[in-house]
């Protein structure tokens, strides 16, 4: 018997019954501890279709314990189990070839000789009531439990379906969560005991949803609400891209003002003592003038002052200009003057004529001292 299908789930956060504060208990003393063990579940008494049909009818009806317990008693291993297991051990599996002839009669009268796809069935319905009492783990993993137990068939395909609507169900619970999507006036509080981000376990659920679908999808891909499902959960990962992207350029251009109005807030005695220790204009010339070397007052000629070179060189050139205007009146003079003192002034004239010689030979000898120039 196929139980009935569950439609895509839309569910807010888990709800948890809260368990009132338990009264302090007594004070145990050794004659009087005692322990009770669960009493043990009984099977179902009837036939496995009309027990199915029970527990369809409780869980529509809301009676979630009363469909949980039924299911319990569904799940009771029936009579022929542990007779087969024990046929199966003394046999060395030859019982199982005998039992496999019997098979068709055996289901025909309510023992079905493999209780696997029942099994699975009443685990498939299990995450159904779990999930309509917001449950969401203990729903998973009913489902995971029936689409061990079904094998290949539509009871597998549908409990994989149901586990990515869970996983759906879990990430959009977070995605109320986050103010950038939902705004903050409608934006749901985040649990205290809630260590994760919302967006981070959102993410994490649609990535789970996403994987259920494309499997469900490997198998059937023209089921629509599968599809469906699958295309609006790539639509909820993209929007957590966005805002995730959003939030790391908030965050850049935050480190940016925060250094920006660091340098801003810098000392300005740092600024005022960087400045007396970088020298001022004039302190500069005044130190490259002290590292030039200073001209000495005897090397500085004075005002109306030659220096000796320009001296030398006007002497020599004085005393050139002075020979041929001094050779003129002693040609007139000569006319006057006895041969005595003609020749007088004849040596006379040779001892200028050799100290200019020795003047020019000394002037032809100065070298000066080349400039260094920095261009």
């Amino acid at each position: 018997m196929k139980f009935w299908l569950m439609a895509p789930l839309l569910i807010g956060e888990p709800q948890v019954p809260a368990s009132p504060d338990p009264a302090p208990a007594p004070a145990a003393t050794p004659e009087a501890v005692t322990t009770e063990a669960a009493p043990p579940v009984e099977r179902y008494d009837g036939s496995f279709a009309d027990g199915a049909a029970e527990l369809q009818r409780l869980a529509l009806a809301g009676e979630t314990e009363a469909a949980l317990a039924l299911s319990d008693a569904l799940l009771v291993p029936g009579p022929l189990a542990d007779l087969r297991a024990r046929a199966e051990r003394k046999t060395s599996g030859a019982s199982e070839r005998v039992l496999e002839s019997l098979a068709g009669s055996l289901n025909w009268l309510g023992l079905p000789l493999d209780e696997s796809a029942n099994r699975a069935e009443v685990h498939y319905a299990r995450g159904l009531i779990h999930a309509q009492a917001s449950e969401l783990q203990p729903s998973n993993d009913s489902f995971e439990l029936a689409r061990v137990l079904a094998g290949p068939g539509v009871t597998r395909l549908d409990a994989i379906y149901n586990q990515g609507n869970l996983d759906f169900a879990l990430g959009d619970a977070m995605r109320q969560m986050i103010p950038e999507i939902v705004g903050e006036d409608a934006v749901v509080a985040k649990p205290e005991e809630m260590e994760e981000e919302p967006l981070d376990v959102a993410r994490a659920a649609f990535l789970g949803a996403r994987a259920h679908y494309v499997e469900r999808l490997s198998a059937d891909w023209r089921d629509a609400d599968t599809r469906a499902n699958a295309e609006l959960t790539l639509r909820r990962l993209k929007e957590l891209d966005e805002v995730e992207h959003e939030r790391e350029e908030q965050q850049q251009d935050e480190e940016q003002d925060d250094q920006e109005k660091k340098e801003g807030e810098q000392d300005p005695s740092d600024e005022n003592q960087e400045s007396e220790d970088e020298p001022s204009d004039e302190e500069g010339s005044e130190d490259q003038d002290a590292d030039q070397p200073e001209e000495s007052e005897e090397d500085q000629p004075e005002d109306g002052e030659e220096s000796e070179e320009e001296q030398q060189e006007e002497g020599e050139q004085s005393d050139e200009d002075s020979e041929p205007q001094q050779a003129e009146p002693k040609e007139e003079a000569e006319k006057h003057l006895t041969d005595e003192e003609v020749k007088r002034l004849l040596e006379r004239l040779q001892e200028l004529d050799d100290k200019g010689k020795e003047l020019r030979d000394r002037l032809r000898g100065v070298r000066r001292v080349p400039v260094k120039r920095d261009w």
